[in-house]
This record gives C-alpha cells, sequence and structure tokens, in this order.
C-alpha cells in the first residue's frame, strides 16, 4: 500500500509564479513611477524657465521706466495693477515649477531606492 505524497513540485511553481508576478508589479510601479517623476522634473524645469524669463522681461521694464526718485514709473493706475499682476503670474510659474520640480526629484529618488 503506497500513500500518495503531496506534490511538493507543483506547490513550490506556484510560488516560484507568484513570486515572478509580485516581482513583475512591482518592477511596473518603479517604471511608472520613473516615467511620472521624469515627466513632472521636465514639466517642472519648463515652468521655471517662463517663470525666469517673465520675470526678467518685468524688471528691464521696471529698470527702464524707473524715476531719478527710485520709483517706477507708469502710464495710469491700470497699467501699474497689470504690471503687479504679471509679476505675480511670473514668480508663481517659477515657484511652482520649482515644487514640481524638487517635488519630482524626490520621487525619483525614492522610485530608484525601492
Amino acid at each position: 500500500m503506497t500513500t500518495k505524497q503531496p506534490d511538493r513540485f507543483s506547490r513550490d511553481s506556484e510560488e516560484r509564479e507568484h513570486t515572478k508576478a509580485k516581482k513583475k508589479g512591482s518592477e511596473t510601479g518603479i517604471l511608472m513611477g520613473t516615467i511620472v517623476g521624469i515627466v513632472f522634473f521636465v514639466v517642472g524645469v519648463y515652468w521655471m524657465r517662463i517663470g525666469w524669463r517673465r520675470r526678467n522681461a518685468l524688471k528691464k521694464y521696471e529698470f527702464e521706466h524707473r524715476t531719478s526718485g527710485g520709483t517706477v514709473e507708469f502710464k495710469d493706475f491700470e497699467e501699474s495693477k497689470k504690471h503687479r499682476g504679471k509679476m505675480v503670474r511670473a514668480n508663481s510659474f517659477y515657484n511652482i515649477g520649482l515644487v514640481m520640480a524638487v517635488g519630482s526629484a524626490f520621487l525619483l529618488l525614492v522610485s530608484f531606492a525601492l
């Protein structure tokens, strides 16, 4: 009378396949994190560049229209409000781009550390 032994090899192969699938999912997550990190980094640097250029153009305007008293001269009050709004937008572009670039660099470091 022989008793049938449990099939160790089939159980081991099932465990190996489960481990492979788990590892493949992990690799996909790392790849997606890397792609998202690179995209956000590029967009962040691009926004920083836009903000930097706009801010420099506005600073140049201020330099060229500065009076001897040190104030910037505008045609009217509405022009000064537009200028201030443009400066706020330029600074916002730069700052948001900076946060995106630094945040995505952190995301890339984390994805490569895993």
